[in-house]
Parts: structure tokens; C-alpha cells; sequence
């Protein structure tokens, strides 16, 4: 990133003239500009860190290699890092990505207590809990306060069992004092493995929470349910994976059904996983239907055989469905896309996800996929494996990463310009659905011509020669084709 921008005064042509527009430097953007970038830099160290990430999970670098993650890792200047040191105002700016992911074994330590968190405590706004000794979990309690602007809150039994030998009125103090934490203004809340008890606990006045996850090995929790979210009036997305059920206790989703309060959140995400048996789930599903914008169902091949094999998807309209994610074994797979509501139920759908490993699907699956798609016409992207004829890129499992937004919208409205595969595109081009992609490849030429225009003309009303030199550089390459194309 250059720091300046020279630019000629428009009097710098007349005789006698000297003058010379100053320098434009980085710091005369304008403030929302400031702010994109401090996100696109945040957005370039989380792609780092999923890259090492990846090949951590691949076993590492190649035993040839001159360095190891470690060295890499130490390499790598983080950009916010960069940024933050170049002024107050971008100090400002970057303060709440220079200081996340924080860790609770950092929010106990004297350093945070007595420097960062008076000065910079307000910018943090997410908490993961890593720590088992009481001394240090009693150090995070104690820094709590400190963390006026804390959004998201992720906490694992190993709080409870780090506190265990404290005697009870501490005990009860630490609990009182989450709680308090969590009702002041929590809105995303994660609980791993905590026992139904304590879950109540925390989660007793959580008014603002906007997002809840679970992931439990206790039945008792989903028995639960309405009680835990009754004081969530705010309550838009329900993540629940069960892990390791029992089956002397399996999960009795009719309880629910049986129990089903007047008044239910409205849902806008809702993800059931892990050790899920089909009975009654696909009821549960249905409560919410009517609000739903994203619905992740999956289960595992042990829970099956615990019930019986249907759909997970109910047979019910979902009117604002836009994301529907099966990870399910092969067999239910086929279950449920023969039983998939149909274009009326879903009239919004427009992305499909069947990836659930990274392995082709069978072609009976893929048969039942392409079928979906040619019934429902609103769905732009598949992900599936092999790739569908309307997928490009297909993504890992998981949130966007922030510095591929942009390419991903783009692979997603206009795939034929993103592929690279020779043999892919071929392919795509024998289909009729080719035919809208083409039509979408040229409104989008149309559009960028257009705007190249607009700009062309603001720029000769403003006389803003800055904008011109940032222009001129964002169409070198097209200049460079058209060089190549006069020779």
C-alpha cells in the first residue's frame, strides 16, 4: 500500500506557475475508506491463519522444507499489527482486530489487568474460555468488568470443574458474577459440555442473547429447552450439536412437542447435529418453519440406527428459507432430497449445501441432486462433491472468510468468468443453465462499462486527479490487452 499519491496542481501548466498540489497521504482518507481497510487487513491475517490452519491439519510442511509452521508464524508480521503503530486515528480504528481472539488465560494476566484493559478494554468484544486452575479463572472473573463492550462468550464445563475446590460462597460468587456478565449485554453465547444445572445458571436472565450454541452429551438439555430459552425474547439463531448420547437416553423430541410453549423465538438460523435420531426431529424443525432463513440438519450413521430412517427436512413450507445444509450419511441423503418440499414450500431458496466429507457422493445422490435443482429454478449455487454444473468454487464448511466475500459473491453470480477447470467449463456449456450465466457474464460487462463511464464523468465535473490516478491504475491490465490486441 503506497503511503502517497503525487498529484499536479491544475494550475501546474500555465507559465509561470510552480505550485504543486500537495501530496496526498494515507492519512487524508476519508474515515469510512480508513475503516475498510483495517477490515481488509484483519481479513488478510484470518486467511493466514487458515492456511496454517490447513496445513497443520494436513500434517505440516513437507519434511523437505527449510522452516516450520512455527517459523512462519514468527515471519509473519500480522497487518493490523502494521497499521495500528501508523497513527492515533488508525490506532483507533484497529484496536478491535489487533486485540482478537481473546483468550481468558490473557484476560487473568497482571499485564491486561493493569495496561490494556483500562486503556483498550472497551474494544474488546469476545472471550474464549482456556483455562482450568482456579487462581486464574478467579483472575478472569476479576477482569470482567473491565470488558464493558463484550458481545460473544464462549465457556466450556471446565469452568465449573477449575472452581470446584473454591469454597461455595465463592463458588456461588463466580457464578452470580457471569450471570450478571451475560445479562448485561452477551448476545452470542457458547456452552461446551455443561451439565442442564449449570446451563440455567447462565443463561437464567440472558435477555440480549441474539445467538445460542450447545454442544452436549446430556439429553436432559434438549428436555429443557423451552425453560433455557423462555427469557430470550431476542433469540434469532439455535446451534445444537449432540455429542456421545447415550442410547439408554436418547433424545425425546416429542417431549418438546408436547410441551410447546404459547409464545416460541422466531428463529432465523437453526442447526440440529452430531447424535440426532430422526424421530420427532423433523417436527421440532417445523415449529420454526415460518422464520427460517438458514437450516443446518445432520446426524451420524450410529444414530440411525436408533430410529427410523426419514427425512430431517419436514414436509412444511418454509417461505424465507434462502440455505438449507444437509450433512447427513448417504442413505438419509437420498431420503431426504426424494422428500424435499417442493418449489411452492420453498420459494426462496437459492443455495443448497450436501458436503459433508470430502468425498465424492454416490451417483444415485448426485441423480436426486440435479432433480432438486432442475424442480427448484431459484437455486443458484449446489455444494456438493463432485461439483454440480451451477457450483464454481466450492467453499470448506464454515463462516466466509472476510478477505473472500468479494470473490465469493462474485463465483456465485457469475461462475463461468471464475472457472478454471478447461473440462469443467466445457461441460457447463453443454447445459441449458448455461444460457442464464452467459446473459448474467454480459449484464455485468454492461454494468462495469457503465460505471467506468459515471466515473469518467465525475472525475472531469470534480477535477479530482487523485480518483483519476486510482482509476488509471485499476485499468492497467484491460490497457495492457488492449496494447496486445493493436500489435
Amino acid at each position: 500500500m503506497s503511503d502517497f499519491i503525487d498529484s499536479n496542481d491544475s494550475n501546474a501548466g500555465e507559465h509561470g506557475s510552480g505550485s504543486r498540489r500537495r501530496r496526498v497521504e494515507l492519512s487524508d482518507l476519508p474515515h469510512e475508506i480508513k475503516g475498510l481497510i483495517a477490515r481488509h487487513c484483519r481479513g488478510v491475517d484470518d486467511c493466514f491463519d487458515s492456511v496454517i490452519r490447513s496445513l497443520e491439519g494436513r500434517g505440516g510442511l513437507p519434511a523437505d522444507s527449510d522452516c516450520s509452521l512455527d517459523d512462519l508464524r514468527k515471519a509473519y508480521r500480522r497487518t493490523v499489527a502494521v497499521l495500528y503503530e501508523v497513527s492515533k486515528e488508525w490506532r483507533e480504528l484497529c484496536a478491535p482486530y489487533r486485540f482478537e481472539p481473546l483468550s481468558t488465560s490473557k484476560v487473568g494476566d497482571d499485564f491486561f489487568h493493569l495496561v490494556i484493559a483500562p486503556k483498550y478494554g472497551h474494544y474488546f468484544v469476545s472471550v474464549t474460555f482456556d483455562i482450568t486452575m482456579s487462581p486464574r479463572i478467579i483472575e478472569f472473573i476479576k477482569a470482567l468488568p473491565l470488558l464493558p463492550n463484550l458481545d460473544t462468550l464462549s465457556l466450556t464445563n471446565d469452568l465449573f470443574d477449575g472452581i470446584h475446590d473454591l469454597d461455595a460462597t465463592l463458588q456461588r460468587a463466580i457464578e452470580e458474577k457471569l450471570t450478571q456478565v451475560i445479562e448485561r449485554g452477551v448476545r452470542q453465547l457458547s456452552l461446551r459440555s455443561l451439565s442442564p444445572i449449570n446451563v440455567f445458571r447462565l443463561t437464567a436472565r440472558a435477555r440480549h442473547l441474539t445467538k445460542l450454541s450447545f454442544k452436549t452429551s446430556d439429553s436432559l438439555v434438549l428436555d429443557e429447552l423451552w425453560n433455557i430459552v423462555s427469557p430470550m425474547t431476542q433469540l434469532a439463531d439455535l446451534h445444537i450439536v449432540f455429542i456421545d448420547i447415550s442410547p439408554a437416553e436418547p433424545l425425546r423430541f416429542a417431549t418438546l412437542l408436547d410441551n410447546q410453549p404459547e409464545t416460541i423465538p422466531e428463529l432465523k438460523s437453526l442447526a440440529l447435529a452430531g447424535y440426532v435420531t430422526t424421530d420427532d426431529a423433523s417436527e421440532f424443525i417445523a415449529i420454526f418453519a415460518s422464520s427460517l432463513r438458514r437450516l443446518v440438519v445432520g446426524t451420524q450413521e450410529k444414530a440411525l440406527a436408533l430410529g427410523k430412517t426419514q427425512s430431517l427436512v419436514p414436509a412444511c413450507s418454509f417461505p424465507k428459507l434462502l440455505m438449507l445444509f444437509l450433512r447427513v450419511p448417504n442413505t438419509l441423503l437420498q431420503k431426504t432430497l426424494d422428500d424435499l418440499p417442493g418449489p411452492s414450500q420453498l420459494p426462496n431458496l437459492r443455495y443448497l449445501s450436501t458436503m459433508r466429507e470430502a468425498i465424492p457422493l454416490p451417483a444415485t445422490s448426485m441423480v436426486r441432486i440435479k432433480k432438486v435443482a432442475a424442480e427448484h429454478t431459484g437455486i443458484k449455487q449446489v455444494a456438493c462433491i463432485p461439483y454440480f454444473e451451477r457450483v464454481s468454487l466450492v467453499e470448506a464448511l464454515g463462516p466466509a472468510d472476510p478477505s473472500r466475500l468479494g470473490v465469493r459473491y462474485f463465483e456465485y453470480w457469475y461462475p463461468i468468468l471464475a472457472m478454471t477447470n478447461t473440462d469443467a467449463l466445457a461441460e457447463l456449456l453443454q447445459h441449458d443453465t448455461a444460457r442464464e450465466q452467459r446473459q448474467n457474464t454480459l449484464d455485468v460487462i454492461d454494468e462495469l462499462l457503465e460505471y467506468a463511464t459515471e466515473r469518467r464523468k465525475r472525475i472531469a465535473t470534480t477535477g479530482d486527479w487523485v480518483d483519476a490516478t486510482r482509476f488509471v491504475k485499476d485499468l492497467r491490465r484491460l490497457d495492457l490487452q488492449r496494447r496486445i490486441h493493436l500489435l
